[in-house]
């Protein structure tokens, strides 16, 4: 077995049938496993079986796991929110008349607005969703290993010089 270092990083994508999924670990020193979770909401039903994949091939560590799904929609599947919209526009109007401000409120800064513009998505992901996650997962492990494995094998030659420089 090779000495494997607590630090490392780790950061695959894949291509899904309607988007890509990239997944990033991050792992720094921990007695034991631990594991959070950073996805989006849509996500969440599959986090059992991410992290019975991250504990086959992870022992010890603080894991940071970000799990992104960009979805690939075509252009006229974006829907803009519009009650949200008219919120922001709403909250413009009565902080410019409260604070005296003047101006004009910036479309271009409302889209930026989380969730401003929405694309037509369904509730429920794809069914091949979760092999994929879990490919993508498996496949930042085995990166994130190997990235360890080399942290370690250098803190452990540093070692064997330091205590030879010693003795």
């Amino acid at each position: 077995m090779s000495t494997r270092s607590m630090t490392g990083f780790a950061r695959v994508r894949k291509a899904a049938s309607d988007g890509e999924i990239a997944v990033g670990i991050k792992s720094v020193n921990h007695r034991g496993l631990d594991v959070h979770f950073h996805m989006a909401a849509e996500l969440d039903p599959f986090e059992g079986a991410i992290r019975n994949a991250v504990k086959a091939k992870v022992a010890r560590g603080h894991l940071q796991i970000n799990v992104a799904f960009n979805r690939t929609a075509p252009a006229d599947a974006s829907s803009l929110n519009r009650p949200l919209l008219q919120a922001y526009l709403a909250a413009f109007r009565e902080a410019a008349g409260e604070f005296g401000a003047e101006g004009k409120p910036d479309l271009n800064a409302a889209f930026r607005v989380p969730g401003m513009l929405q694309a037509g998505v369904s509730e429920e992901p794809d069914a091949g969703l979760e092999q994929v996650l879990l490919e993508a997962t498996g496949e930042a492990l085995d990166v994130l290993n190997r990235f360890r494995e080399r942290e370690g094998a250098a803190m452990a030659a540093e070692m064997r010089e330091r205590c030879a420089s010693v003795c």
